[in-house]
């Protein structure tokens, strides 16, 4: 007569993991300090692509709308960046045709959602140009604007190309507030340099008189 088969038993560590964890058990504490890590780090992840997105957005616009000259002026970039600010004005005036046509005014108000994140975009961005300052690509310098060309959307080499804040003073400009020059920009590291020779030559000459003086002292 055959043997019938022996059933294995289940080992103590499959007993264990059958167990439920008891809220305030130790294990519990750290499961549950490894869901908020985890948590943690996603919402982390997810703000940091949601604030390139929005920088990746404004490259795009600025990469659309200049030209092939070689570098901007500060006025130059003074009407570009008023243009940036009055993007939205077309838009608006379309939304406002549409609602306002037949009897549409009477019914639900139509692309209101977009027309009120647009105003909600407008209003920060002129908090910040009348503040603290905007960001926007620097324009000014040569190798960065050819770095701006070459771009092709990717996220992670937005981090290559030099960001400066600009502000409204008066009327009539725009004032460059911060402007951290790239390790990359040459012409900025030549520039640095021939300052730093400058101020040696005349802290030597400064010095030179000095010792002229003690000279004539003796």
């Amino acid at each position: 007569m055959p043997k019938s088969g022996k059933v294995k038993k289940g080992s103590r560590n499959d007993k264990d993991n059958e167990k439920a964890i008891h809220p305030y058990s130790r294990r519990a504490k750290q499961i549950s300090k490894r869901i908020h890590h985890f948590n943690k780090v996603e919402t982390a992840k997810n703000a940091r692509v949601a604030r390139l997105e929005i920088i990746a957005e404004k490259l795009r616009w600025f990469q659309d709308h200049i030209d092939d000259r070689e570098s901007y002026t500060e006025g130059e970039l003074t009407d570009l960046v008023l243009e940036y600010r009055n993007r939205f004005e077309e838009e608006l005036e379309q939304i406002n045709i549409i609602q306002n046509m037949g009897k549409r005014h009477t019914q639900s108000r139509q692309h209101a959602s977009r027309e009120a994140a647009i105003k909600i975009t407008k209003e920060d961005e002129k908090s910040h140009f009348q503040g603290c300052g905007m960001e926007i690509p620097d324009l000014i310098t040569a190798f960065n604007l050819k770095l701006l060309r070459t771009w092709k959307g990717e996220l992670n080499l937005i981090q290559n190309i030099k960001l400066i804040r600009v502000s409204a003073r008066g009327v009539f400009g725009v004032e460059v507030l911060k402007s951290k020059p790239a390790d990359t920009d040459s012409e900025a590291v030549d520039n640095k340099m021939g300052d730093d020779d400058v101020i040696d030559d005349n802290d030597n000459e400064e010095n030179g008189d000095d010792d002229d003086d003690d000279d004539n002292d003796k």
